[in-house]
């Protein structure tokens, strides 16, 4: 389900920077392109952290490394903010692009279980 989940993240994302590279120029396309990889890398380090947690059954490995992960992510973006280039709303959307592949992946979910 995570894989699916992620090629998901990487259609809607594909989709909407070539959209925003028509519509807003490659800045923005290219900060889109940006905000899925983040995002992208962050799904597979949530897969990758609780299946490690679950495998050593460690709550405090667990809180440490999420909010190790956390801290990170608000790093990146705090020092991303500061790229010339970066187009604040193509960024968004690339960051968005994640709920937008979970709320896919839970409709298709949905009627595959209806159907059978």
């Amino acid at each position: 389900m995570i894989k699916l989940t992620a090629l998901l993240l990487i259609l809607f994302t594909g989709v909407c920077a070539v959209v925003l590279l028509f519509k807003s120029g490659p800045a923005a396309a290219n900060s889109c392109l940006l905000g899925g990889l983040i995002m992208l890398l962050n799904l597979l380090g949530f897969y990758y952290t609780w299946r490690l947690v679950f495998k050593k059954k460690s709550a405090i490995l667990a809180a440490l490394i999420i909010g190790f992960k956390y801290i990170l992510l608000g790093l990146l973006l705090w020092q991303m903010s500061q790229i010339e280039w970066l187009h604040p709303g193509g960024l968004i959307i690339g960051l968005s692009s994640l709920v937008i592949a979970i709320l896919s992946m839970t409709a298709i979910q949905s009627f595959v279980r209806k159907s059978t």
